[in-house]
């Protein structure tokens, strides 16, 4: 019958790859299907756990015994010379022995049995150092013997495999349970990408507490990350009420209009160096302005602007995407700096 294993409570066995839980109401043991799978029936049912977990598999058509290992013999290649066998167990695993002298080897992993590796000839004239230059690790061994090695290691595969289903299924049940307890630590550690919140999320999935230090240093972290979605957000929102309410100025209009500078940087173009400035006019108006005049090499952000020229055709913020108008012939002049504003504010 299938190896169980307790997941917060619950049984559950790996039967054909896929995970069931078996649980037991009133007097009859059901194997259903687990929570991940669309389908909730049972697949089947008994009076005792065993005779529940026999039925599932008649059900499912499934045998836990392996396939017997096929062997095929195969001609001479270039890390066999006298050829060798493909010895398989169906589903499972398949490995390649090569006859040498009297049995059959493995050929090594790292050379493919060749005994050497090409481009390392300058490192003690390219032996592999894995099997010495023989090509193989193993000792020649029968058939028999060989087949049996197989077997062994089909059933480990699977072993292994169902393992990791197992293993899966707890560590998500972990995470579901931590973060039904703590949804703000969770969304931080799901959401951050440092080392802490990497280290917190292994701990967790592992079953383990935080110790006390953890704890607190964890929660200090996720109201930084929360307080950062929150500006995040509030910024989203911003951004989407500065392009719903943007007003661009058609191309050809007469630009003649005061504002404040959002935006004040020297950008190198193909004629030099000029001043960009970006200038909320307000009414969801944003002026785009390359000048090198004295007033705008001046005007930093904050700076109050008058600006007069020709509208070109609308562009959008190539960060945000708001509209702006570009302003052709841009003609500034300093109205009051920040400073200024703020006193006059005050």
């Amino acid at each position: 019958l299938p190896a169980l294993a307790k997941i917060d409570g619950i049984w559950h066995c790996v039967i054909s790859g896929e995970l069931f839980t078996v649980t037991k109401s009133g007097r009859t043991w059901a194997v259903t299907r687990a929570a991940e799978s669309a389908d909730q029936a049972p697949v089947a049912s008994g009076r005792t756990r065993k005779e529940a977990l026999s039925a599932a598999l008649t059900v499912l058509s499934v045998s836990l015994a392996l396939p017997e290992p096929s062997v095929t013999h195969v001609g001479a290649r270039e890390n066999a010379r006298d050829g060798g066998v493909h010895i398989t167990v169906e589903g499972v695993v398949s490995v390649f022995y090569r006859l040498e002298r009297d049995g059959y080897v493995e050929p090594c992993g790292k050379c493919s049995g060749k005994g050497h590796i090409l481009g390392y000839e300058y490192v003690e004239g390219g032996v592999c150092f894995n099997c010495r230059g023989l090509g193989s690790r193993d000792v020649p061994l029968p058939l028999e013997d060989r087949v049996n090695d197989v077997r062994r290691l089909a059933d480990d595969t699977r072993k292994r495999d169902e393992r990791f289903i197992i293993d899966t299924a707890r560590r998500r049940a972990a995470w579901t349970a931590y973060a039904t307890a703590e949804p703000e630590m969770a969304k931080w550690i799901e959401g951050d990408d440092s080392e802490f919140a990497r280290d917190m999320r292994k701990l967790i999935l592992s079953g383990k507490p935080m110790t006390p230090r953890q704890a607190q240093a964890a929660r200090r972290a996720a109201g930084d990350y929360a307080r950062r979605d929150e500006r995040a957000a509030a910024e989203a929102a911003a951004r989407a009420e500065r392009i719903a309410t943007a007003r661009p100025l058609a191309e050809g209009e007469t630009v003649a209009h005061e504002g404040t500078v959002t935006l004040a940087k020297v950008v190198d173009g193909a004629y030099g160096a000029s001043k960009l400035l970006l200038v909320d006019a307000g009414d969801g108006l944003t002026l785009k302005v390359f000048s090198t005049s004295k007033a705008a090499w001046r005007a930093e952000e904050g700076d109050r602007l008058h600006i007069a020229g020709t509208a070109k055709a609308p562009q959008d913020d190539r960060y945000d995407g708001a509209p702006q108008t570009p302003v052709a012939r841009p003609r500034v002049t300093l109205l009051a700096t920040a400073e200024e504003s703020d006193q006059v504010a005050a």
